[in-house]
């Protein structure tokens, strides 16, 4: 599976004004978004293993189980939007990764819209306030951190806003530009004058894990 992905920030201050607009101008309401993410060096490859969490009263319980996903480099020569390679894993097993490496543990929490194949995601990030354990088996055995664990990776308390196109058939060139288009049509018609995007660096979205 390919993906097609745009990336902007907003203050916040606007995230509920924008939530609004958003609700209007695309025609539905959004649904809650958070997930816990552990970031594991497999074979020199980030694996970034995720589930679902709830939030409440600042305690969380997992509500999913974890999954994986496994991102390539994105590839280059698009100016207009990011385009990379990721592999989606709707279950695993956790002895598979019971002796890996963690190289990053954090949560995001946020909203959701789905307009079309476009999927539109604001959210900020969460870093933990404890060392990190030395595998992740300790992680994915372990309930989900409270929000008193957690601080606002960014924090102004910006949140990030994500739009991406999947494709499945991400080897046929002819889809890869139906679904850039489809992407720009829909920043165009629907966030013009709402949301600026930018396509960021593809190098600083290296997924490859550098010495040993």
């Amino acid at each position: 599976m390919h993906e097609v992905a745009l990336f902007s920030q907003v203050a916040q201050t606007r995230h509920g004004r924008l939530l609004q607009t958003l609700a209007g101008v695309i025609g539905a309401q959004p649904t809650q978004h958070a997930h816990q993410h552990v970031l594991v060096n497999k074979d020199r490859l980030v694996h970034d293993l995720h589930r679902a969490v709830h939030v409440k009263q600042g305690e969380s319980t997992a509500s999913g189980a974890w999954q994986a996903r496994i991102s390539s480099l994105p590839e280059p020569g698009s100016p207009e939007a990011i385009f990379s390679q990721v592999q989606e894993l709707a279950s695993i097993n956790n002895s598979d990764y019971e002796y890996d490496k963690i190289v990053g543990h954090h949560y995001i929490d946020g909203h959701r819209f789905v307009h079309g194949n476009v999927i539109l995601t604001i959210y900020r990030i969460f870093a933990t306030n404890t060392p990190l354990p030395s595998t992740s088996e300790i992680l994915l055995m372990s309930p989900p951190y409270s929000a008193s664990q957690l601080t606002h990776l960014d924090p102004s308390g910006a949140y990030v806003v994500e739009a991406t196109v999947r494709i499945e058939n991400g080897t046929d060139l002819k889809f890869a530009d139906l679904a850039r288009k489809e992407l720009l049509a829909f920043c165009k018609e629907y966030l013009q004058g709402v949301i600026t995007f930018q396509v960021p660096d593809r190098f600083a979205m290296e997924t490859r894990v550098k010495g040993g």
